[in-house]
């Protein structure tokens, strides 16, 4: 058995696999703001990023701070291009931390004996971050502006560092390096939240990785974890400080304590969460997840090898369980949350599937390692990659917006249509936020006397007193929990004055 003392990271493998990954993303990324692929949030959260505002709930502090750094940084392309292309970056970083992850995992297992060929240890972890990367869901998210990539990336992190504890576990003398992982992941697994609160399912999981590092916890370790999940929520700051700052995108108004928890905890969307649970719950999930397209119909049958001959004991064995749960526990919420984007939520349910396949490929190429072709292994792993090909250029296809033009062809048609002074109201939250990225980012100052309104806003006392400070020459109506009577009046205060 290997000592986990000379473990060392194939760190060769992670940039592989990343620079795949994220060369294949580039050249599909959307041009601009994206339509496709559930992405009509876009435009809402690259102004947010831009603006350093407050996107729709739940906020996304995090991704707001990344997203502008990245816009800042990259030199090239316009700035919704550049946070499409923040998302390949996060997606490619996720797939590299899953090979990491999954090498551990292998390597931690105690089954790699020096007799045995070393090359699917990493071919594995390889395969495992390609294949995810790959992926039909995953890839769509890769291309446009969007926070699930990201969240992906810190579900793989925390993933990375449970499968640490439960490897660090199984030596002796390991726990000063167990309380610096448990540490570690309470930071991680706070800003994990901060970036998407749907995240909160993987307690369970964290919770399961803290009594399994027991061993390494004593009053210190409990204070700087304590001290580390505060920390990692300070990205919520962001919130109230920049709402203070007026900005020109302030949904929810959260400088108030109320705004704060309305923003937070997406109070907006809560009637849409387990809004019905019938047949309609199985139609969903059955019309929206095809795992043969997600991660290829062998890892499917690698995944179901897994479930029938789960590891007995060890460490692949509470991993299997963890990733098992990390699936189920994230279907839950996506049956039930009645949002066109439902798919995009799956991202950690794949990341679950892809550890699960990675096992049960180990366990396979295991089982034949000591036949006397010791090639076998390598030529089973060449022929279950080569037989999935066709199903990734399927899903490259499929993702391929580099061509998608309709969104600023749109904008660009109304915004040049406006006469001077004129209102320009949105019903629909896609279209509303494609005018504001012309409005605000794409025209710059050419056309600061139009005024481009989300009908939706006019419903809301916090919307409506933006609206007042951006736009100080309307007569703006009292909010009105009924959008088609905010409307109206909005057009009555105004007509004969501006064209509405």
């Amino acid at each position: 058995m290997l000592s986990t003392d000379i473990y060392r990271r194939p760190w060769w493998l992670a940039l592989a696999v990343f620079v795949i990954i994220i060369a294949v993303d580039i050249p599909l990324l959307a041009p601009s703001v994206s339509w496709s692929h559930d992405a009509q949030d876009s435009g809402d959260l690259v102004c947010s990023a831009y603006y350093l505002g407050i996107p729709h709930p739940t906020g996304y502090p995090t991704y707001c701070m990344l997203a502008k750094l990245f816009q800042l940084i990259i030199p090239i392309g316009n700035i919704a291009w550049r946070s499409n292309l923040f998302s390949a970056f996060c997606a490619a970083l996720c797939c590299a931390v899953m090979a990491l992850a999954t090498h551990r995992m292998l390597y931690g297992s105690g089954r790699n004996d020096s007799s045995v060929s070393r090359i699917p240890t990493w071919m594995i972890p390889g395969i495992a971050g390609l294949s995810l990367g790959l992926s039909r869901t995953f890839l769509s998210q890769s291309v446009v502006a969007e926070v699930y990539t990201l969240n992906a990336l810190f579900v793989a992190l925390d993933m990375a560092l449970i499968i640490e504890i439960f490897s660090l576990r199984k030596h002796e003398g390991n726990s000063q390096r167990i309380r610096r992982a448990l540490i570690a992941l309470a930071t991680v697994y706070a800003v994990t939240l901060t970036n998407h609160l749907s995240s909160a399912f993987m307690f369970p999981l964290v919770a399961a990785a803290f009594i399994s590092g027991r061993i390494g916890i004593n009053r210190r370790t409990v204070f700087l974890c304590v001290a580390a999940f505060i920390a990692g929520l300070l990205p919520y700051l962001y919130l109230p400080i920049r709402s203070a700052a007026n900005t020109a995108f302030d949904w929810g108004n959260p400088q108030t304590l109320q705004g704060f928890f309305w923003v937070v905890s997406g109070t907006q969307f809560k009637h849409l969460m387990f809004a019905s649970f019938d047949y309609q719950v199985l139609h969903r999930l059955l019309d929206r997840f095809e795992p043969t397209l997600e991660i290829g119909p062998f890892f499917v049958l690698a995944v179901l090898w897994t479930l029938a001959v789960i590891p007995k004991g060890g460490v692949l064995m509470r991993i299997t369980l963890i990733a098992l749960f990390l699936s189920l526990f994230n279907i839950v919420p996506v049956m039930n949350y009645h949002i066109s984007d439902t798919q995009s939520f799956l991202l950690p349910t794949f990341i679950g599937l892809t550890i699960l396949s990675a096992i049960g490929l180990h366990d396979i190429t295991s089982r034949i390692t000591g036949t006397r072709v010791r090639a076998i292994p390598v030529v089973i792993l060449i022929l279950v990659v080569g037989l999935s090909i066709p199903f990734y250029i399927a899903n490259i296809h499929n993702a391929d917006l580099s061509k998608e033009t309709r969104p600023m062809e749109y904008a660009e048609s109304v915004y040049e249509s406006l006469p001077s002074k004129a209102i320009l109201i949105e019903v629909y939250y896609g279209r509303a936020f494609t005018m504001w990225y012309k409005h605000y980012i794409d025209a710059g100052a050419q056309r600061k006397d139009v005024a481009v309104i989300y009908s939706e806003h006019l419903m809301f006392d916090w919307g409506i007193d933006a609206l007042k400070r951006e736009y100080p020459w309307i007569n703006w109506p009292e909010p009105d929990d009924n959008e088609e009577k905010a409307i109206a009046a909005l057009v009555d205060l105004n007509a004969g004055k501006f064209p509405v």
